[in-house]
């Protein structure tokens, strides 16, 4: 009788470019699942190296919009963002996403509900970052405490595995292959936080 065995691991990720093709800006991510979808394309699951955040401004009472990149371009030469380098961060204009590039110590106090609003199908959480004025406004840097997870296919021309373009193909969500591996990484991506 043969002995039964777990099935092995998943190879550790490796590090690979995403890149915005638009605006040439790269993102840092862990490659952290290669597929190939029923249509024969072939995809990756990648996770950002960096932490994600967001920059939002406040309307109102307690009501914040996220800020768009022409008034972004204006907030990164503040000093309240220049700020964060104290702490040992650094906020980046990376691919797809602002990050914060360093460790991010956080507690629970630090920790926020993100109203997703009538559309959203729960809330969210975030870690509050910093709040500051700016041109007479309020902001709110915040990064997201679950990881972001990018669906991206492999950049013909380059060499093989390592750099990505971000696939936002509507008719690839409801793929079987792609599920599974979703599926799959956010279990191991919940037992790793817990780990932590």
């Amino acid at each position: 009788m043969k002995a039964a065995f777990p099935p092995p691991p998943p190879p550790p990720p490796r590090l690979v470019q995403l890149v915005d093709a638009a605006t040439a800006r790269t993102l840092p991510c862990l490659l952290r699942r290669s597929l190939v979808l029923s249509n024969g394309h072939p995809r990756a699951l990648l996770t950002p190296l960096d932490a994600v955040a967001a920059l939002l401004r406040r309307d109102g009472s307690d009501d914040y919009t996220e800020v768009e990149d022409a008034e972004l371009d204006a907030l990164f030469a503040t000093a309240a963002l220049q700020a964060l380098t104290l702490r040992g961060l650094l906020l980046q204009r990376s691919a797809y996403a602002l990050t914060l590039r360093g460790a991010l110590a956080y507690n629970e106090s630090d920790v926020i509900t993100l109203d997703e609003g009538a559309g959203g199908d729960a809330d969210s959480y975030g870690i509050e970052v910093c709040t500051f004025e700016a041109q007479g406004q309020e902001y709110l840097l915040y990064s997201a405490v679950d990881p972001l997870v990018l669906l991206a296919k492999p950049e013909s021309g380059v060499e093989p595995g390592d750099v990505f373009l971000a696939a936002f193909e509507e008719a690839e969500k409801s793929d079987s292959a792609l599920k599974h591996a979703l599926e799959s990484l956010r279990e191991e991506l919940e037992v790793t936080s817990r780990e932590l």
